[in-house]
């Protein structure tokens, strides 16, 4: 996330560019980036690699605060569920609640 996007946001810039298909679109979108990494030789352990950048486990400190307020507060809404909201911050099930219930982070708080 270099630019402050996801991965699945850039596949959905780069097909409404139309510089993907549809079909290749949706074929990425299933790949994990550190698959595709792996696919082209590129070790994403290697953190010497200037392609490779490291992803915080704290959502906080990697995605902007106001799609973490968005997402937070459509979950809270009902929404989207506890799953779609793990999706976009990129976190599974089980970080979901410790970082939902991080008292360090006010700002999040609704």
């Amino acid at each position: 996330m270099q630019y402050g996007v996801s991965y699945e946001s850039a596949l959905w810039r780069m097909r409404s560019l139309n510089l993907v298909s549809e079909m290749d679109r949706a074929t990425l979108s299933i790949a994990s980036p550190i698959s595709i990494a792996k696919s082209l030789g590129v070790n994403p352990q290697n953190l010497k690699n200037p392609f490779v950048i490291p992803i915080e486990k704290n959502p906080i400190e990697r995605l902007p605060i106001d799609y973490l307020k968005l997402s937070i507060s459509s979950f809270k809404k009902g929404r989207i569920s506890k799953g779609k909201l793990a999706e976009y911050l990129e976190v599974n099930l089980d970080d979901l609640d410790s970082f939902l219930d991080n008292q360090e982070i006010p700002l999040l708080r609704l």
